[in-house]
């Protein structure tokens, strides 16, 4: 029986600047789908993302076409029938999205995060749910670095608090060949590569549902 994964995020990039070193891990054991929330507002993206997923081995992109910045209460019913839609067709074994915070503290991020975790209670077929996280010194670089980007950016988490984390050093060069697939948010991708360039090759994960134990190895390395 195929293993799927599935990835559930809200604009095209943010698999990409978030969390593509484990989603080309992933998808070497994996079947790796991606949700991607909103259209991104410029057409292009849409070539970009997809140019992206196909470096990292992701199988399929699908698209729920809710407008950049519209994820709100106003559209959360609509929000999470289409991401059941997706995850029953697809019944993946382990999904994959934003923490609580949604990273940045992106409000799309945020709505995508609750959401995703809304409907994956329901599901039974999924076994492990995976909230990519920022450790609090990458939090730290990214403002350095983004200046007065976003209003709030939360704090991130302490390397203990991190339930998985996947050394994804080996994989930093088709991610870079990723990000540069993002060229209409060339601002944002060259800032990314500014912060990560520096700090250890690691991804972290707080993990709900646990016990699945079908997953791949992963690497628990202090980082």
């Amino acid at each position: 029986m195929k293993k799927i994964l599935m990835a559930v995020f809200a604009h095209p990039d943010d698999e990409t600047f978030g969390p593509a070193g484990s989603l080309i891990h992933f998808a070497k054991t994996y079947e790796v789908y991606l949700v991607c929330a909103t259209n991104g507002d410029r057409p292009e993206r849409r070539g970009e993302l997809l140019a992206a997923a196909k470096i990292m081995g992701i199988k399929r992109v699908d698209w729920l076409n809710f407008k950049d910045g519209s994820l709100c209460n106003n559209n959360y019913h609509k929000l999470a029938g289409k991401i059941e839609e997706k995850l029953r067709q697809y019944r993946p074994k382990i999904v994959m999205t934003f923490e609580p915070k949604g990273v940045s503290g992106h409000l799309d991020h945020v709505a995508v995060s609750l959401v995703t975790t809304f409907v994956v209670t329901k599901l039974k077929f999924v076994k492990q749910l995976l909230y990519f996280c920022e450790l609090k010194r990458t939090i730290k670089l990214l403002k350095q670095n983004f200046g007065e980007y976003f209003i709030y950016v939360p704090p991130g988490y302490s390397r203990r608090e991190a339930d998985l984390v996947i050394n994804t050093k080996k994989y930093w060069p088709r991610r870079l060949q990723a990000m540069a697939c993002h060229k209409s948010q060339r601002g944002d991708s060259n800032r990314m590569v500014k912060t990560l360039t520096v700090l250890p090759k690691r991804e972290h994960f707080l993990v709900i549902r646990t016990g699945f134990t079908d997953a791949p190895k992963l690497d628990h390395a202090a980082g």
